[in-house]
């Protein structure tokens, strides 16, 4: 893997102002946070500040191909990701259960 990729890591180990790069290269945005529950380790996505609106946007988790320490790779290309996190967000605004650990995340738990 070339150097400007990075190395692969855990989601955990995201931060914030990491670039989120389409299968197209295109840079879509910078990561502002990750959703999921730690304490399960269940990853559920991202939310990422768009440089085309300036505005807050979000993926699901099954958008993301890859995280290095340089980036996360989508496995969409940029007019996938505009569409994908369209979807998501209305998934959002009409399944959010109020009693989850983060306001974003939409599994349903088991126990």
């Amino acid at each position: 893997m070339p150097e400007e990729e990075g190395y692969e890591i855990s989601w955990l180990a995201l931060r914030p102002g990491t670039p989120v790069v389409t299968t197209d290269g295109r840079e879509l945005g910078k990561i502002t946070h990750v959703l999921g529950d730690v304490s399960k380790d269940i990853f559920d996505g991202i939310g990422y500040r768009s440089h085309l609106l300036g505005q807050e946007e979000m993926l699901p988790q099954r958008a993301v191909a890859r995280i290095t320490t340089k980036r996360v790779e989508l496995s969409l290309d940029e007019a996938q990701a505009k569409i994908e996190g369209q979807r998501y967000r209305e998934e959002q605004e009409f399944r959010v259960d109020p009693g989850m650990k983060h306001p974003h995340w939409t599994r349903d738990e088991d126990d």
